[in-house]
Formats: structure tokens, C-alpha cells, sequence
């Protein structure tokens, strides 16, 4: 009885990620054409985010070493966060320089905002064209076949549960791994590596609150906090890169040596309030950390 009990749940859960494997997909190839057909910017954050949940739950089925289905699978995905990472990069900072008009006291900082504002919007353009190309070489109709192959071919009795907690215990790992390292070197690699991996404990987390893990939905909650400060810091440093690159343009300071030195100001000004916004964000996470590191060690007991 115990034997067929355990083979019971197994079954249930593999059937329970089949579904949420066909509903991710779903969501994936709804968004997938929109970046086709729309330039809004949702599209292509819509888009990401559903490939990168899409690619989670192929982790899940199919770890490495993975055979040559999932691996294109996996490589598929990736590449359209590729494609589409410069473009969504362009529409963060045109949110963030809408921000900075809104909040320009002086007809110089408006204008030095409107010259970098216009110059992104035709950046944004290039990159979408280009990146529709690129797409457009993507067959969405054997993609969603290739993928439905693989989750039909999942073992029932797998125990998936068990094989996400390791693998979100393992993020989790490399996720407190990255805070120690950013503790000792709070550089901007350091910083962008505690981000991605705090991503993947958050999608982990996400996989495991839709299979029912009670304890999941806490542990996203203390992760999206962080994630949101850590976003915000990302982006105001994509934002700074790209005013480098725009006030270097030639004759720019020339011609406009006020909205220059203006930029120039605030690429300082920013440099050191993210800097000094970094301790606030180290110390969160610091205090995450030692949170769940508690807790699993009552649970442990």
C-alpha cells in the first residue's frame, strides 16, 4: 500500500507540472507573436519573462546533461531573451527618462532629457527591426510540437517536488554564494551576479507555489522586494552607460555644452547615490539570507 501510495503521488505530480509545463507554453507562444505585430513594450517584457518561466520547468524535466530536444528547446529560449535584451533595455530607460523630464527643474535639463529621449527612441527602433529578423527565422508551430514531444515523454512516477526543492535549495546556495562575494566586492559584476541569481531563486520559488509548496509563496515574497531595489539599480546603470555613449557623440558637447555638462552631472550623481544605495540593498539581503538559513534549519530538526 505504501509503494503504490508513493507511486500515486508521484504520478500526481507529474501530471500536475505536465499541466503547468502546457499552460506555460501557452503563455509563451501567446506573447512569442505580439513582438511580431506591436512595438509596445509589454510585448517584449511579456515575452522574457514567459520564456524564461517556459525554460524552468524545462530544467526541472529534462537537468543537465540534457539530450538534443531539450537542449534546442533551452537554446531557443534563450536566444529570444537575446534578441529581445537590448530592446527591452531601451524601453526601461525611456520609462526612466519620461521620470527624469517629469522631474527637470530647468529648461536645460529638460532638453539634455529630450536629446537623449529622441536619440533611444531611434536606437529602440533599429534594435526592434533587427530583432524581428532574427525572430522571424523562429518556427513557433514546431517549436510548441517539439515541446509538447518532451512533455508527453516525462517519466509519471518522477518525483518532481523533490526534484525542485534540491534545485531551488541549489539556487538558493549560489544565491548566498553571490551575496558573499558582493559583500567583499561590491562592484557592478558582482551586484548583476546577485541579481540573476536571485532571479532564479524567485523562479524556482514560483514553480514550486504553483505545486502547491506552502512554504514557497513566503520565500518570493522576501525575493521580490530585493529584486525590485537590484532592478532598479540595473537599470539606472543602463541608463548611465548609454548617456556615456550619446554624450560622446561627435560634436555633441560642441554644439550643446550646457545639456553636456549637465548629463556629465548627473552620470556623477547617480554613480554615488547607486553606490551608497547598495549598503541598504546588501544589508536586505543579508537579512533574507539569515531568515531562511533559520528556517531550514528548524525544519531540519
Amino acid at each position: 500500500m505504501g509503494a503504490n501510495h508513493s507511486t500515486g503521488t508521484a504520478n500526481s505530480e507529474g501530471n500536475r507540472l505536465v499541466r503547468i509545463a502546457q499552460k506555460r507554453l501557452g503563455k509563451y507562444t501567446s506573447a512569442f507573436p505580439m513582438v511580431l505585430i506591436s512595438d509596445r513594450a509589454e510585448n517584449i517584457h511579456d515575452t522574457r519573462v514567459a520564456s524564461r518561466r517556459m525554460q524552468q520547468v524545462i530544467n526541472l524535466l529534462f537537468p543537465p546533461p540534457r539530450s538534443g530536444k531539450s537542449r534546442k528547446v533551452v537554446r531557443s529560449l534563450r536566444k529570444v531573451r537575446r534578441v529581445l535584451g537590448p530592446c527591452r533595455n531601451l524601453d526601461v530607460n525611456l520609462d526612466l527618462i519620461q521620470e527624469k523630464i517629469a522631474a527637470a527643474g530647468s529648461e536645460i535639463a529638460r532638453d539634455a532629457w529630450a536629446q537623449v529621449g529622441d536619440a533611444t527612441m531611434e536606437r529602440r527602433k533599429a534594435e526592434l527591426s533587427r530583432a524581428r529578423d532574427a525572430l522571424k527565422q523562429t518556427d513557433i508551430v514546431e517549436f510548441i510540437g517539439r515541446v509538447m514531444t518532451l512533455v508527453e515523454s516525462v517519466e509519471g512516477g518522477k518525483n518532481v517536488e523533490k526534484q525542485l526543492k534540491q534545485q531551488t535549495e541549489t539556487a538558493f546556495n549560489d544565491w548566498s554564494d553571490a551575496l558573499a562575494s558582493a559583500q567583499e566586492n561590491s562592484q557592478g559584476a558582482q551586484i548583476h551576479a546577485l541579481r540573476i541569481t536571485g532571479k532564479r531563486v524567485r523562479y524556482s520559488a514560483e514553480l514550486l507555489a504553483e505545486l502547491g509548496e506552502a512554504g514557497a509563496k513566503a520565500l518570493i515574497k522576501s525575493f521580490k522586494g530585493l529584486q525590485d531595489e537590484l532592478g532598479r539599480w540595473h537599470d539606472l546603470q543602463v541608463l548611465m552607460e548609454f548617456i556615456a555613449e550619446f554624450i560622446g557623440r561627435p560634436e555633441f558637447l560642441l554644439n550643446h555644452p550646457d545639456q553636456g555638462r549637465y548629463l556629465l552631472t548627473e552620470i556623477e550623481r547617480e554613480r554615488q547615490g547607486t553606490a551608497a544605495s547598495i549598503g541598504g540593498i546588501l544589508e536586505n539581503a543579508v537579512k533574507i539570507r539569515n531568515h531562511w538559513v533559520e528556517r531550514r534549519l528548524k525544519n531540519s530538526e
